[in-house]
């Protein structure tokens, strides 16, 4: 269409205009092959679309070979905030390398160790994934109990006011009650009050008793187990809260010690931190002195930080960008992943509106040429099903391709506006209707594309653009008019959001019989039964495909890249639930190769 055309040729024009700058500073950094002893000399290997890379220099270490010491130095945001007692977790991106939970995923289980699953997406909600963090273990010993064995001689950093006092089952009980106190924050807003603790108690100094309606035991291992990061009680009795950075305190692998608004976050390595290395049980972690968190705001500037060595690693790089980083820094490692929120446009169910009769649902659907979009705006980097599974190595037994689908899901990713046409008037809307698609300016791009697709088949879909801050109030608290790109949870799929009206990560609001009966079944067998939970969410997709309560777009690739100096990396982006920084307690760099690699 002429709206992907026009998008293609500004791509193309802006991608021109970085390769000459990319050209003249790649030629600066260019590393000369050296026919001496000391020669730098790059293997590679190609998988698919990733690649890993062997850099080896003559009288330097194996890079498998574990090292201590080194700065990582990569991009981060201003945080929203520092506490998970007061604002939702998944506005704090670094709170899991500082406030830890009382389990973790295991790392020995992704690519580093066994390779079970890549740790693209969390552990799946499996609890054979998950190890011990600040709990050394949990038992379950009736359907209504769980008990935390939380591990003697983790210590709060040596900071005041905790000055590195021991971390105790009151510490957790006085967490976890604050969090599912707080009504803004995750665990009650997305959980109804009968989907709660019953009551969560320290029975001793090492002991954690959570009682909790039978119905929903897993969930509640899981939500008080992996999802809520532990916050010290003296930091709240001192300060009200712990939402400035200086009052952090945690007993995690790295303190924050520094933050520059719109500048950087600087942290340094906890010389008391308790965990080894599961894959090197012999090795303390972390393996890095410290990190560096450079904000950048602007594109052009973070990848000259990258092209240059100026930062260690990039990510969410779009197929546009990768492509020209593959022709000007041949020496990078790269890694596709899928996002691990896919987004599809919705209307309210909840309202009168089309959106109520499937037909109309339906009809979208088929108005929407899925195709040019996957390979026209994408180059065929993506998928065309990636909802509610993913096709990853962490989803293997439960995704279903397209064409094995049924022929009725199959039908809503093909292209027939007369029959999008057809269905509109049999739903009464033979000339179309109005209606307004509340959108961040991220989404606009998309979202005119996706409008000109609608507007051939009458349907006139206005894009009323709001700030970020104001988007995300509006679709966490469903307050958005008519229509909005609904979040989706590939890796959180047991708590089946987006088909629970109930829940406030469902702004369509659309649920059904059969979807309710699925999640009763998952509720059943969370954390008992891993695959008991995987296929009987994989048994309702079809049910839910074919309800159509989003439109289904194609999801597209992004690219995770990091110089050879990275090591014991190789692509993770989320070890646990929104813990997309703990990977770095495990991962080690070599400042003497980024040195005789010329950086």
């Amino acid at each position: 269409m002429r709206k992907i055309w026009l998008l293609t040729l500004s791509l193309i024009m802006l991608v021109s205009l970085i390769t000459v700058s990319c050209e003249s500073e790649t030629t600066e950094k260019e590393i000369k092959a050296d026919e001496g002893d000391d020669k730098v000399v790059i293997t590679e290997s190609e998988t698919g679309e990733q690649k890993t890379e062997s850099v080896v220099v003559k009288g330097m270490r194996d890079p498998d070979e574990p090292k201590y010491g080194g700065t990582l130095i990569a991009l981060g945001g201003d945080p929203q905030g520092y506490d998970p007692g007061i604002i939702l977790s998944i506005m704090i991106s670094e709170m899991r390398i500082m406030n830890e939970p009382l389990m973790i995923g295991d790392w020995s289980k992704g690519p580093a160790g066994t390779g079970e699953l890549d740790w693209q997406l969390g552990h799946m909600q499996s609890i054979s994934y998950l190890r011990g963090a600040l709990a050394e273990s949990y038992e379950m010993p009736d359907d209504e109990t769980i008990i935390f064995h939380i591990r003697p001689g983790v210590q709060w950093w040596d900071k005041a006011p905790l000055n590195g006092r021991e971390f105790t089952a009151y510490d957790a009980e006085f967490s976890l009650k604050r969090e599912w106190a707080c009504d803004r924050c995750y665990l009650a807003s997305a959980n109804p009050p009968e989907d709660r603790p019953v009551s969560i108690t320290a029975l001793d100094k090492y002991t954690l008793e959570v009682k909790t309606p039978s119905r929903v035991q897993g969930k509640m291992l899981l939500l008080n187990g992996w999802y809520s990061s532990m916050t010290p009680p003296e930091v709240v009795e001192m300060y009200g809260d712990m939402n400035d950075w200086e009052n952090v305190v945690g007993t995690g692998g790295f303190m924050l010690t520094d933050y520059v608004t719109s500048s950087s976050l600087t942290f340094v390595k906890n010389p008391d931190y308790w965990s080894n290395d599961p894959v090197h049980p012999e090795n303390p972690i972390p393996y890095l002195d410290g990190m560096k968190q450079l904000i950048v705001s602007d594109l052009s500037s973070q990848q000259a930080a990258f092209r240059t060595g100026k930062i260690d690693m990039l990510s969410n790089v779009s197929v546009e960008d990768w492509e020209l980083f593959l022709e000007q820094c041949p020496d990078m490692q790269y890694s596709p992943t899928l996002p691990w929120i896919p987004t599809f446009p919705c209307g309210r169910l909840d309202k009168d509106l089309p959106f109520n009769d499937l037909k109309v649902r339906r009809a979208l659907n088929l108005a929407v040429d899925q195709e040019e979009i996957l390979e026209g705006l994408y180059k065929g980097h993506g998928v065309m099903l990636g909802y509610p599974f993913v096709p990853s190595a962490s989803m293997a037994d439960v995704y279903v391709p397209l064409e094995e689908m049924p022929e009725s899901v199959q039908e809503l990713f093909t292209y027939n506006p007369e029959k999008a046409k057809q269905l509109l008037a049999e739903a009464g809307y033979p000339n179309g209707f109005k209606t307004v698609m509340t959108c961040n300016s991220m989404e606009v791009d998309l979202l005119s594309i996706i409008r000109e697709y609608l507007l051939a088949v009458g349907v006139d879909m206005e894009l009323s653009v709001v700030d970020g801050g104001a988007h995300f109030g509006m679709k966490k608290g469903r307050t958005f008019p008519e229509m909005i790109m609904a979040d989706t949870y590939p890796y959180g799929f047991a708590n089946m959001h987006e088909c629970r009206p109930e829940s406030s990560s469902n702004p369509s609001f659309w649920g059904s019989d059969e979807t309710r009966a699925a999640y009763n079944k998952v509720q059943e067998n969370l954390c008992k039964d891993d695959q008991a939970v995987r296929q009987a969410v994989k048994a309702v997709v079809p049910h839910i495909l074919d309800n159509a309560w989003g439109i289904w777009l194609p999801i597209r690739n992004l690219y995770w890249m990091w110089w050879p100096w990275v090591q014991n990396y190789r692509g993770e982006t989320n070890f646990g639930h929104i813990s997309t920084h703990l990977y770095r307690n495990y991962i080690w760099v070599d400042e003497e190769l980024k040195g005789a690699m010329g950086y």
